[in-house]
């Protein structure tokens, strides 16, 4: 799959000049996306951290999360690459593509992936975007999830009584159950939990909290991609909560991440006070705000 549009299928968009033309680049190969867009995605790495991070995972034979094939775009103005996104029949990923891209992306987006039923990014531009998008399908959108992408800063170390463990195989179904229960939570239930799990332990990114013997909470991270690593998610059942022990594990995570040379980042969901005063304790300081729209 390749191809150069513009807004409405056009090959070119002319706005104002040479320098005014606005190309779309569609492909479906990773490494070819990787190779147009890393410049651009490399200025800010925790700003982008979602693509780069799909991509790296890629280029490890890691099919993400929901497996699905992705479809990726490059917004070229000018000869220079202004803004990337992918989409995948479930949920159209924008990462940090600029407001003023939106026009030009939505309707190629629209007719290469009419099926998705998500968009995340930047808060105003993934409103826009799905505003668009919505509108060109027929159908309806409404917010879903307001988040809060964070990079440490100074770190702070925290503790809790416990102590952490790498999850193992034997621990599949327990992971299974607690992701179950995180996507209830925040209303995103996965549709495959035990294939979540199973990924996540396979490439040792999962780990528990337990306390005598119990696990009180869980915690992942991604691979690291281009200097960054992303923790998430983080959960602990809700009896287990106010002990500091999702503290614990996150402190755990970012002190690992630090210790490989890689920066940590992670999102968290603005409806939480909790665990934005948690990250905020240690060390995790505020880069720029997310959304996440339901396109139905």
């Amino acid at each position: 799959m390749e191809g150069l549009y513009g807004e409405h299928g056009d090959r070119l968009r002319r706005q104002g000049g040479l320098r005014g033309f606005v190309l779309i680049r569609v492909t479906g190969d990773a490494e070819e996306f990787k190779a147009r867009v890393g410049p651009l995605l490399l200025r800010d790495p925790v700003l982008h951290t979602v693509l780069l991070t799909h991509l790296a995972e890629r280029a490890d034979g890691n099919g993400g999360d929901d497996h699905a094939e992705p479809t990726y775009f490059s917004v070229h103005r000018g000869g220079v690459v202004a803004g990337a996104a992918m989409a995948t029949a479930r949920v159209v990923a924008l990462g940090g593509l600029p407001m003023g891209l939106v026009p030009d992306l939505v309707g190629v987006v629209a007719e290469f992936v009419p099926t998705a039923q998500m968009v995340e990014g930047l808060s105003g531009v993934a409103q826009r975007f799905s505003a668009a998008y919505a509108a060109r399908l027929g159908r309806e959108f409404s917010e879903a999830q307001a988040m809060r992408l964070y990079r440490l800063g100074k770190f702070v170390a925290h503790r809790a009584d416990g102590r952490p463990r790498l999850a193992t195989e034997g621990d599949i179904e327990l992971a299974s159950r607690l992701i179950d229960a995180f996507g209830h939570d925040v209303g995103e239930p996965l549709v495959d939990p035990e294939a979540w799990a199973r990924d996540r332990i396979d490439v040792r990114r999962l780990w528990f909290w337990e306390n005598n013997g119990r696990v009180v909470s869980m915690a992942g991270h991604r691979g690291a991609a281009a200097g960054a690593a992303r923790i998430g998610p983080v959960y602990t059942p809700v009896a287990d909560r106010g002990q500091g022990y999702g503290s614990a594990l996150t402190s755990h995570l970012t002190e690992r991440i630090l210790d490989g040379g890689m920066r940590p980042c992670l999102f968290t969901d603005l409806a939480n006070p909790t665990s934005n005063k948690i990250y905020a304790a240690i060390g995790y300081r505020a880069l720029a705000d997310f959304k996440r729209y339901k396109v139905r």
